[in-house]
C-alpha cells in the first residue's frame, strides 16, 4: 500500500491542474507513511520544489506525522539542519511562545527557584531592553505569566504543559505587535516593510524566529499544522493577515489531509463558531439548529448587501 501510495502520489503531482484524490484504506495500511515517504522523496529529489502542507485534526496525529517524516529524512542521511531549513512544524502562537520560553530560561529550573529565575530574566532581556524597550517589556510580562501558571498549578518546568492562562494568551499576540513598533520607531524612513522588518530581527534578535517561525514560512517546503491552524488567520510583521495558503501564492501547493472525516467536523464547528453569537443560545448549544439556520442567513444576507 505505501508503495501504491508513493505511485498515486507523483501521478496526481504531475497534473498541472488542481485536482482532489481520496486515498482510503483500513487503519494501518501505510496510507500516512506512504505520504510521508512522497514528500521525503520530493525534498531529496530538488532544493526548489512544490510545497505540501500536511494538516491533521489534532496536535498528536501532527506531531506525529512531522516525527515520522523527520525520521525517513534521518534514515536518507539529513541532518537536524535539512529538517530545520525545509519543515516546519506550525503550533499556536500560545504553544510556540511557551516552548521558547521554557527552553531559554527555565530549563533546569523549578517554579519555586525564584532568585535563579530572576537572574536568568535579567540576563535574558539587558541585550535588547533598550534597544526594544516595549517588546522587552511586554516579553517581560509574558514571562511573569508564564511562571506564575506552573507555580500556581504546581507543574514542574521539565513538564512543559500548554499554558492555558488569560493573561499569557492575551500577552502573546502583544509581542510581534509591540517589537515592530519599537522598530519603526528606530527606523529614519517613513514607510518600513516585512522585509526590512525581518532584517532587523535577523541581524539583532534572531531567536524571534524560534518563537515566532511563521515569520519564515515562505521558505519552507513542508509545512505540518492541525486543521483549525489551517483556517486561522496568521499576522505578517506588519500586522495585516492573511490565511497560511497565502504565503505560497506564487508556487504549487498540495494540501494533505489526514483523517478527512475528522477534519471535515472541526471545520464545521469552526465556521459555525465564526458565524454564532456568543452570547446566543446556539452557541451554548449547537443542537439547536433553529438559531444557527437563522445566524447563517443573516450571515448570508450580510454578505448579499455589502
Amino acid at each position: 500500500m505505501e508503495n501504491l501510495t508513493v505511485k498515486l502520489f507523483n501521478e496526481i503531482a504531475e497534473k498541472r491542474l488542481p485536482g482532489l484524490a481520496l486515498f482510503e484504506n483500513r487503519t494501518g495500511s501505510g496510507k500516512t507513511t506512504g505520504a510521508l515517504q512522497w514528500i521525503t522523496d520530493m525534498l531529496m529529489k530538488s532544493k526548489s520544489s512544490d510545497v505540501v502542507i500536511y494538516i491533521t485534526p489534532n496536535r498528536q496525529n501532527r506531531d506525529e506525522a512531522w516525527r515520522g517524516l523527520v525520521r525517513q529524512l534521518e534514515n536518507h542521511g539529513k541532518d537536524k539542519h535539512f529538517v530545520d531549513r525545509n519543515v516546519i512544524l506550525l503550533k499556536s502562537e500560545v504553544d510556540e511562545v511557551s516552548d521558547y520560553l521554557n527552553k531559554a530560561i527555565f530549563k533546569g529550573l523549578e517554579p519555586t527557584d525564584t532568585d535563579s529565575i530572576s537572574s536568568r530574566v535579567t540576563n535574558f532581556l539587558s541585550p535588547f531592553k533598550h534597544r526594544y524597550p516595549l517588546f522587552a517589556e511586554t516579553l517581560k510580562s509574558a514571562i511573569n505569566s508564564y511562571q506564575f501558571y506552573f507555580f500556581l498549578h504546581k507543574f514542574s518546568f521539565s513538564q512543559n504543559k500548554h499554558v492555558d492562562d488569560e493573561d499569557f494568551s492575551r500577552t502573546v499576540p502583544l509581542l510581534k505587535k509591540n517589537l515592530v513598533r519599537d522598530i519603526k520607531k528606530k527606523s529614519h524612513s517613513k514607510k518600513i516593510s516585512n522585509n526590512d522588518i525581518l532584517e532587523e530581527i535577523t541581524a539583532n534578535i534572531p531567536w524571534v524566529f524560534k518563537m515566532f517561525p511563521e515569520l519564515k514560512l515562505k521558505e519552507k517546503r513542508v509545512v505540518f499544522m492541525t486543521s483549525r491552524k489551517f483556517l486561522t488567520l496568521i499576522k505578517t510583521p506588519k500586522a495585516s493577515t492573511m490565511h497560511i495558503w497565502a504565503a505560497f501564492s506564487q508556487k504549487k501547493v498540495h494540501l494533505i489531509m489526514d483523517e478527512v472525516d475528522e477534519i471535515k467536523e472541526d471545520w464545521n464547528n469552526f465556521i459555525i463558531d465564526q458565524i454564532t453569537d456568543k452570547s446566543d443560545l446556539a452557541f451554548r448549544d449547537r443542537l439547536d439548529l433553529f438559531h444557527i439556520y437563522r445566524r447563517i442567513i443573516i450571515k448570508v444576507n450580510d454578505c448579499m448587501t455589502t
